[in-house]
């Protein structure tokens, strides 16, 4: 068994468990406050977190990937990277805060809309879920490998908001009172973030203007990057609020918030591998081939098994979590869990692009979809609303995937491009019973019938036998850890 397939299982494995659980904490959240909230007051919940995540670019700068790469290339670097990057983003923070509220008081006359914003941008400085001043100090322990704190901290901050709004929606509580303490439930991870952070490194706190600078024109790119992949990927609910109003961002916001932390799975497979990565041309460095080729199939294994679920219960669920009255969010919900299932593809290549020091190929793609979004988008959402801007999430990223491939296709070697090919193949088989599905030419289980035959192809024709091999011993050498880590709690306990 290779060390980087047991690397990746290990701390995808961490990951995925954290991840999987923090989204079915984050569900229970959305799904209470759709509920409790109505589709309109939902929705401005929905379009105030949209607003503050565009002034997050400014602390977050594209600096995360930076950081990973240089502290995992040469440790000996941390002390001046990353007291560097804290201070950009300390401040850029600030800055931020500031100009949202400003902004917002000049631009909105809805009081709710207005405090919504105030209290949301306070998570610039505390959350996870935008990659500003917190995840400073989270860069490091991805650089070490040691994925298990974050993931850990991440859902307590999980446990502790869904169990505060349940106790305020049982009480009835105000909407203010309600989103103040959806923000101030990250404190407990970021103080045990924080706690473990300085316990495990000593860190000489050295600002440097050069340093500084080095950062920042190395982060632009990826900084632009960002600030075009928010302004495209949140068109959507930009024309829906536009064309539609508040109750079709509601409506559609059920839908999306439900599919969009689905991103942790690409996160949890490009993460574990992004330190090898960046490491893939010094002398010794694992095979930049196999890891190629080994991230892209498992993650298309992993889209293509939530898709096919997707396809049997998607409108159930959406009964069933939200009641009748987001009964129209159904397909669409079905068609964004699709999208996502595309993306992961693209994910993984945006990725290998910043380890490989190639960002302003990102930053050029992002350029070119969000032109071509904005036609597809305005062209799909104006006529058929929240289907529409389903839709468009699925051609896009399917047209997406082919754009960074054709980017990156120069610096790929022949073994890559043969991985990828087969990849995209079975994408796009996938991809054809699911539309032919979606336009009622088939039912759901003669879909399902195509999908388990085109399953059967890809054990056959994908992974190659030595894959499977590392693959199982893998993930048993994993299992066999938590067995003995659970013998050995047993064993102190007693």
């Amino acid at each position: 068994m290779t060390l980087i397939a047991r690397k990746v299982t290990q701390n995808s494995f961490y990951i995925l468990a954290g991840r999987i659980a923090a989204l079915g904490f984050n569900m229970i959240t959305i799904v209470v406050l759709a509920r409790y909230w109505g589709k309109e007051t939902f929705g401005v919940f929905s379009y105030a977190l949209v607003f503050v995540g565009f002034f997050a670019l400014l602390p977050d700068f594209g600096m995360q990937p930076v950081l990973v790469r240089e502290i995992s290339k040469n440790r000996s670097r941390l002390d001046a990277v990353w007291s560097n990057a804290l201070t950009i983003k300390v401040v850029f923070a600030l800055i931020a805060f500031i100009a949202a509220n400003l902004y917002a008081g000049l631009a909105f006359d809805d009081p709710l809309l207005r405090s919504a914003i105030l209290i949301l941008s306070l998570t610039l400085f505390v959350t996870t879920k935008s990659s500003t001043v917190r995840v400073a100090f989270e860069s490091v322990f991805y650089a070490d490998m040691q994925i298990k704190y974050p993931v850990l901290f991440q859902l307590i901050d999980g446990v502790v908001q869904t169990a505060i709004v349940l106790l305020l929606v049982w009480l009835r509580a105000d909407t203010v009172w309600i989103l103040a303490c959806y923000v101030l439930a990250n404190l407990p991870g970021l103080l045990a973030t924080l706690v473990v952070f300085f316990r495990h490194n000593r860190i000489s706190f050295s600002p440097d203007r050069k340093v500084l600078q080095w950062l920042m024109r190395e982060s632009f790119p990826l900084a632009l990057y960002l600030a075009m992949m928010l302004v495209y990927d949140r068109l959507d609910v930009l024309f829906l609020q536009h064309f539609w109003g508040e109750e079709a961002v509601g409506l559609y916001s059920a839908a999306f918030r439900l599919t969009a932390p689905m991103a942790f799975i690409p996160f949890a497979i490009t993460t574990t591998i992004y330190p090898l990565l960046a490491r893939g041309n010094q002398a010794g460095s694992p095979d930049l081939d196999q890891l190629f080729g080994l991230g892209l199939k498992i993650l298309l294994l992993i889209g293509i098994s939530i898709g096919m679920v997707s396809t049997l219960f998607a409108p159930l669920l959406i009964n069933l979590l939200y009641g009748a009255d987001f009964a129209a969010s159904g397909r669409p919900f079905e068609i964004l869990i699709w999208s996502q299932s595309v993306f992961f593809l693209a994910f993984f290549l945006i990725d290998y692009n910043n380890s490989q020091q190639r960002q302003r190929r990102n930053t050029l793609y992002i350029l070119l979809m969000l032109v071509i979004g904005f036609v597809v988008q305005h062209g799909l959402i104006s006529r058929f609303m929240i289907h529409g801007a389903a839709w468009a999430k699925l051609l896009l990223n399917t047209l997406g995937v082919f754009l960074l491939a054709a980017l990156t296709w120069k610096s790929l070697s022949g073994r890559q491009h043969r991985a990828f090919m087969k990849i995209v193949l079975f994408l796009l088989a996938f991809i054809g019973i699911e539309m032919i599905h979606l336009l009622g030419w088939i039912g759901p289980l003669a879909a399902l019938v195509g999908f388990l035959a085109l399953a059967l192809a890809i054990n056959r024709m994908l992974f190659d036998p030595v894959e499977k091999q590392q693959i199982g011993q893998a993930f048993r050498a994993v299992l066999s850890r938590r067995q003995r880590e659970r013998k050995e709690s047993i064993s102190s306990d007693g």
